[in-house]
């Protein structure tokens, strides 16, 4: 370990400790006492003391280089996300508070929208610091490797659904065909259609208004991305494909109307 790095956090850590010592002291004081709509001893028992406490354990952790000759810069890691943690949660509970209570006269129907830009943007900025600390620790590479494998395996879980949706219609129709298979607008017809279906279903079973039907939309696309990665990660995986696309693929081949 180098000796300013263990310096520098060194001193972190005092100052953490005396700081999470000053609201132990101070939290009986608080009890019933309420500031911007929140209680404050509430928040000091579930937003100020734990990540503080995680941190604390981390950083002793991570001292501990004489027991730990291993993974000792995850501890490092942990012990900084958690009070990053922290300070975007504390912004994100009184930043809600504020715009909820506060936020000036506008229609009704955006104000789900002004709160959902608000937590975009401290998520994106928690993002953001996460991965500055899991970069300044030098493991980039661990978390960024899961990110692009999901990204480099929906394509491929999208062409192969593609392909079955060409060849699914083409058999329903019984007609021959040479030309190029367009998955991808096979793919865009699939995506329309699940969505039109999903906010159909949100708007006339359920009654919901147009930002939560928003919420709908977004959460129905970002299944289907997912369920795209699982069918490209079971496509690619071990260099094989299953025996029942094999199987399909030999059945389509004897039919010349394909």
């Amino acid at each position: 370990m180098p000796q300013d790095e263990f310096q520098r956090e060194e001193r972190r850590l005092i100052v953490a400790l005396g700081f999470l010592a000053t609201i132990i002291a101070a939290r009986p004081l608080t009890s019933g006492v309420v500031v911007f709509y929140i209680k404050l001893d509430v928040f000091i028992d579930w937003l100020l003391i734990p990540p503080w406490l995680v941190y604390g354990l981390f950083m002793w952790l991570w001292f501990s280089d004489d027991v730990f000759k291993r993974g000792r810069r995850w501890f490092h890691v942990v012990g900084l996300s958690a009070l990053a943690v922290q300070i975007f949660a504390v912004l994100l509970l009184f930043g809600v508070t504020g715009l909820a209570v506060y936020a000036p006269p506008i229609p009704l129907w955006l104000d789900g929208y002004l709160i959902d830009g608000y937590l975009i943007l401290v998520s994106v900025g928690l993002g953001s610091a996460l991965r500055a600390i899991v970069r300044a620790e030098g493991l980039g590479v661990a978390i960024s490797r899961p990110i692009d494998r999901f990204f480099a395996l929906t394509p491929v879980g999208g062409k192969f659904v593609g392909g079955q949706l060409v060849r699914g219609w083409r058999t329903v129709l019984r007609t021959k065909s040479t030309g190029p298979a367009h998955t991808r607008r096979a793919v865009r017809l699939l995506i329309l259609g699940i969505s039109v279906v999903a906010v159909a279903a949100g708007w006339k079973i359920e009654g919901l208004s147009w930002v939560g039907l928003s919420y709908v939309l977004a959460f129905t696309l970002a299944v289907f991305l997912v369920g795209l990665a699982f069918i490209g990660w079971l496509k690619m995986r071990g260099g094989r494909v299953s025996k029942a696309q094999n199987g399909y693929d030999q059945w389509v081949a004897t039919r010349s109307w394909l």
